[in-house]
């Protein structure tokens, strides 16, 4: 699917693991439709 009036692709900033180290959270410049 192709997001209307977004053709630029979000861009990958960081990755971050839970305390836990059970969670991976992946973070990016802007939001994945």
């Amino acid at each position: 699917m192709i997001p209307g009036g977004d053709t630029t692709a979000p861009t990958f900033v960081n990755a971050t693991v839970d305390p836990l180290g059970t969670t991976l959270t992946l973070n990016y410049s802007e939001a994945l439709d």
